[in-house]
């Protein structure tokens, strides 16, 4: 057992001395530990500027590119300035010739100029000569520009008095024209007039009628007295029957069953229709029988027919 003891603290005494050895070798492990840790940041931080380093080198190296293309596009551009610059220093060499060789052209124009300038002054000379010959006949011009003026207003006086006469003249035109075309009218009318009796018969189928009121017939009193009882009986008014006075043809068949009232004119229109309606209208209630409105003519218009149409007339043509 003396042994083990001793061999126990043998042993013991190694661990202790081992354990020492392994506390200092811990020591040193944390101290190196340290070392490394404080390594590692330095090392991190090392990084990180490496990183932010790496970083500028790119963005410089990106805008070395572009310097880059823009030089190579500036040495194009410098390259092709220099073409032109070329071109234009040959333009300048032959417009340098050609301005020698305008400088001697001007020199001989100048020489002709000269010469030109010469013949002005003489010419100028000649020119004051003529214009003293034209103050003269400018003077003769106004002399015979006045007598013209006393001449054009004689004339002017004349023209006035002409125009009166023509206007004078075309007032006597109308006149005469209008008086024509009344007597055209009323020769037409009593042409209408003496073919009314035959013309109703055949249109209206009236019996045996006669003309009672019309230019050729001689003043009777059979549409007088029908017009002056029906206004005495208030059937019509007196402006109704003045109305009546102006028919150019009433017709009455031989019973005095039925009339016509008759509007007669060589060119034929809608009021012509529109007074033979009225007109038969009137005599209708004035003498309680049926009445017909006839209109007689050379020429109906189409506005006549479409207005018979309209107030029931009987177109009756009729050749002049």
């Amino acid at each position: 057992m003396q042994g083990d003891i001793t061999e126990l603290k043998a042993g013991y005494a190694e661990l202790k001395e081992g354990q020492a050895r392994m506390q200092g070798d811990i020591t040193e492990l944390k101290a190196g530990y340290a070392e490394l840790k404080e390594g590692q940041a330095r090392m991190q931080g090392d990084i990180t500027e490496l990183k932010a380093g790496y970083a500028e080198l790119k963005e410089g190296q990106a805008r070395m590119q572009v310097d880059i293309t823009e030089l190579k596009a500036g040495y194009a551009e410098l390259k092709e300035g220099q073409a032109r610059m070329q071109g234009d220093i040959t333009e300048l060499k032959a417009g340098y010739a050609e301005l020698k060789e305008g400088q001697t052209r001007m020199q001989g124009d100048i020489t002709e100029l000269k010469a030109g300038y010469a013949e002005l002054k003489e010419g100028q000379t000649r020119m004051q000569g003529d214009i003293t010959e034209l103050k003269a006949g400018y003077a003769e011009l106004k002399e015979g520009q006045t007598r013209m003026q006393g001449d054009i207003a004689e004339l002017k006086e004349g023209q006035t008095r002409m125009q009166g006469d023509i206007t004078d003249l075309n007032r006597r035109q109308v006149r005469m024209q209008g008086t024509l075309a009344r007597l055209d009218g009323a020769d037409y009318e009593r042409k209408a007039a003496r073919r009314a009796s035959r013309l109703t018969r055949r249109h209206l189928g009236m019996t045996d009628p006669r003309v009672i009121y019309a230019v050729t017939v001689p003043d009777q009193n059979h549409i007088p007295n029908i017009l002056d009882q029906a206004v005495d009986a208030n059937r019509i008014s007196e402006e109704q029957s003045d109305y009546m006075e102006n028919a150019d043809i009433i017709l009455v068949d031989n019973d005095n069953s039925r009339y016509a009232v008759a509007e007669a004119s060589i060119t034929l229109d809608a009021e012509d229709v529109r007074r033979a309606h009225i007109r038969a209208a009137i005599l209708a209630a004035a003498s309680a029988v049926p009445v017909a409105a006839v209109v007689i003519g050379a020429y109906p218009l189409d506005a006549c027919r479409q207005a018979a149409a309209e107030y029931n007339v009987t177109v009756i043509t009729l050749p002049e």
